[in-house]
């Protein structure tokens, strides 16, 4: 059993392939994402939405607690866990606003789960992102 590595690749062959192949599908991935039709760009105290899924680009601005219940979404969440953790909102708001998010289509709603279908605009830096999602998640 060795007890170090030098991290001298022996076999360049072999990594070599498997590198192509993730590099490859990182290109793919980044050619899609450049090309992504519904994206949101994070103004700070407001969110502006970009849908170009249609024949034109639409544009809207999500501010307050519209803002934060798009943002929870973010991860696959139940309607019971949206009302929990926007104890402070009433139902009738939060039902308002999730449906307004479905009639629109920037939200995904399936069997009481939600998920938001927008992604990040290129302008947040990844620690950014990081930091939004832990305190859209932890809450």
């Amino acid at each position: 059993m060795p007890e170090s590595y030098d991290f001298d690749l022996t076999n360049q062959n072999y990594t070599n392939g498997i590198w192509d192949e993730f590099t490859d599908l990182c290109e793919k991935w980044k050619e899609q994402y450049d090309k992504t039709k519904l994206v949101y760009i994070d103004g700070g105290n407001f969110l502006k939405i970009f849908d170009n899924r249609g024949s034109s680009l639409n544009t809207g601005i999500l501010e307050n607690h519209e803002k934060e219940l798009f943002l929870f979404c973010n991860f696959i969440r139940t309607k019971k866990e949206i009302e929990k953790h926007f104890f402070y909102l009433s139902l009738p708001f939060i039902e308002k606003t999730l449906n307004f998010f479905l009639e629109i289509g920037i939200v995904y709603e399936e069997d009481g789960v939600y998920l938001n279908l927008a992604l990040p605009g290129k302008n947040k830096s990844k620690e950014r992102l990081i930091k939004d999602m832990l305190t859209v998640s932890l809450g």
